[in-house]
């Protein structure tokens, strides 16, 4: 290579090395930009933080000036701050400051006679709702008379509405309403799982079977507010579900049904296998067998107690007595489908229909398989 080639490539090199150190200055500029955004965006955080600290400031002031006396008041407070702190939303960070504030504040004995007597009635109405012993009479009936649409519906969504209000307005009341609270609920519990699963034995109507079989199923929800913990919680949120799909397709299947009675039932196996087998996991499902979403809520609500309470073993072995009485008129259903000979008469049955029914056991089978799916919805 010649000198004169050597020199001619100087500046190229020069050329090279300074685009080099551009591009190196740029990214830095780009760096610098980029934790610019990032400290802004933080400083951003750190401004909702404080004026939300501002808040609980004055509320916490408003507590101890007795302004505030009671939990819906707080409601209204979490609801209007909403927003993101960090990845959590503001109105969680409320929730757990304010509500413990409050109810170390105030006290249900403040209210004198009027707010134990009004629990009391609240307590009795949706012990009525939801169909508790000894609010139940009108439950057998009502099934049996109504239409078996509008029962399906009474035994599911309000049912469990019920019991959703239940938890809401007595989780954070037991405590307040003291040692009769803890009494009377274990006897409403055994009565209520007393009268539904014995009686439903000596019924021969599937449809009232089915009512008073909705009042024992009730006996086991009644362990939500039992207890108050997280194993309570998801056990009312399984239990829910699990309760309601098999209700929903036992009841579907029901309706296709000209006779209600056990004996109506007698072949239904060989007339329609799909129909058969379907009832057979509804049923499955609320007697509490495994490998069904009802067994899996039985034992969240049973574990909740024991977790709680290590002296509700008693407890949790009386419920497990009355499910296993549970299981009798359940597979009597099961027994009359597939081993009683018989021409059960139903309507036409289409395919749209037989569908629904295996989506429905379907969802039975996946949850009591893995519940976490249910749950990881419920938190996430």
């Amino acid at each position: 290579m010649t000198e004169k080639s050597k020199k001619a490539e100087i500046p190229t090199d020069k050329k090279q090395g300074e685009s080099n150190v551009i591009d190196m200055v740029q990214n830095n500029i780009d760096k610098q930009i980029e934790k610019f955004n990032l400290l802004q965006e933080k400083l951003n955080h750190r401004n909702k933080f404080l004026s939300t600290r501002d808040k609980l400031n004055l509320v916490e002031k408003s507590i101890s000036d007795n302004e505030l006396k009671s939990d819906f008041v707080t409601d209204q407070i979490t609801l209007s701050l909403s927003g993101k702190i960090n990845g959590y939303r503001e109105d969680e960070v409320l929730k757990i400051s304010i509500v413990p504030m409050i109810r170390e504040k105030t006290s249900i004995a403040e209210f004198g006679i009027l707010a134990p007597l009004g629990l009391l009635l609240i307590f009795i109405s949706l012990a009525f709702k939801v169909s508790a012993a000894p609010f139940h009479f009108w439950t057998p009936d009502v099934y049996d008379g109504a239409p078996s649409v509008f029962t399906s519906f009474m035994a599911t969504i309000v049912k469990t509405a019920g019991f959703i209000a239940f938890v809401k307005l007595f989780s954070l009341r037991m405590a307040d309403l003291g040692p009769s609270y803890a009494i009377i609920l274990p006897v409403i519990i055994i009565a209520t799982l007393l009268v539904g699963n014995i009686t439903a034995v000596f019924q021969q109507s599937v449809k009232r079977m089915l009512a008073y079989s909705s009042i024992a199923q009730a006996g086991f929800m009644l362990f939500a507010l039992y207890t108050s913990n997280d194993l309570s919680t998801e056990g009312i949120l399984l239990y829910a579900a699990a309760y309601s799909i098999a209700t929903i397709g036992i009841f579907g299947i029901l309706i296709k049904m000209k006779d209600y009675t056990f004996d109506g039932y007698n072949g239904l196996a060989k007339k329609q296998p799909l129909v058969a087998a379907t009832n057979t996991v509804f049923l499955l499902s609320l007697a509490g067998i495994p490998l069904t979403a009802g067994f899996f809520a039985k034992y969240y609500m049973l574990a909740s107690a024991l977790k709680s309470n290590g002296s509700a073993l008693w407890l949790v072995i009386v419920a497990v007595l009355f499910a296993a009485v549970s299981v009798y008129y359940y597979f009597r259903v099961i027994q009359a489908m597939y081993f009683k000979d018989g021409d059960a008469e139903t309507t036409e049955i289409d395919g749209t229909f037989k569908f629904v029914l295996v989506v429905l056991a379907l969802l039975i089978i996946l949850i009591g398989i893995n519940p976490s799916i249910l749950l990881r919805w419920y938190y996430f």
